[in-house]
């Protein structure tokens, strides 16, 4: 015997009982962005009782716990070229036993902006689009270590950063515009700092210890080569989804 409901809901009886009334058990597949997967309660009704009603109820709070949690996020990153990353690898490589860092990041970089859930071909032809007029760039960084709370890493911060503050803007309200799920405005505009990230996550509490990090390396230019497409924050090789080079200002094509 086999009960059905909606939204791919199912009771299954496993034993009837005068006595003891019905033992079942709920299962409801969710489907959400592509991931599907499988909450189960199951429990034993007594006549007269409201017992599966109780059951539901759990089976849906599992239901939207697991679809909070399905959702991809990705990030568009401005990566600095290879020399200017080794100048940072060598200046911070001591800092490491001091904080304490849950990962290391295998990139050196600036986040422009998250999508949640986007049609990845798509998306990429969009951010391909919008990045052709832009050029290889520079940013200024003085070596003072900071913790950014809306993405929980510790990085340097850039001085001057009105240029790539205008870009972050640019590429918000572009994707905006074409319907993809990014920071709101205000979380950009309110922004008073930007980083170049170092560390995810560590020891936050004597940051200010830690200044003039670049001290050995000052007046040193740093430069943005490409932008990157990450598929996770795990700072790993294989999270990178997309590399798009930025145009050479000094090749002429």
């Amino acid at each position: 015997m086999r009960y059905e409901a909606q939204n791919y809901e199912h009771c299954y009886p496993l034993m009837n009982s005068q006595k003891s009334g019905i033992s079942f058990q709920i299962q409801r597949i969710i489907e959400s962005s592509g991931v599907i997967s499988r909450c189960i309660a199951s429990g034993t009704s007594s006549p007269g009782s409201d017992k599966y009603g109780d059951m539901k109820g759990r089976c849906d709070i599992m239901k939207k716990n697991t679809m909070e949690a399905s959702f991809m996020k990705y990030y568009l990153v401005a990566i600095l070229d290879k020399e200017s990353g080794k100048i940072i690898e060598n200046s911070t490589r001591n800092l490491i036993k001091k904080i304490k860092p849950k990962k290391k990041t295998s990139f050196y970089g600036v986040i422009l902006d998250t999508v949640e859930d986007p049609d990845m071909p798509k998306f990429e032809e969009l951010v391909r689009e919008i990045t052709k007029p832009v050029r290889r760039f520079k940013i200024d960084i003085v070596g003072n270590l900071s913790y950014d709370e809306e993405f929980k890493t510790i990085g340097l911060d850039v001085v001057n950063f009105g240029y790539i503050k205008r870009m972050a803007r640019n590429f918000n309200s572009q994707l905006s515009l074409h319907g993809y799920k990014v920071r709101s405005e205000e979380t950009i505009e309110n922004k008073e700092t930007v980083q170049l990230i170092l560390y995810n996550g560590g020891i936050t509490k004597d940051l200010e210890s830690f200044q003039s990090v670049l001290k050995k390396n000052q007046g040193s230019i740093f430069k943005i080569d490409r932008f990157e497409i990450w598929k996770n924050f795990n700072f790993k090789r294989d999270s990178v989804v997309t590399t798009i080079p930025l145009v050479d200002p000094n090749i002429i094509s």
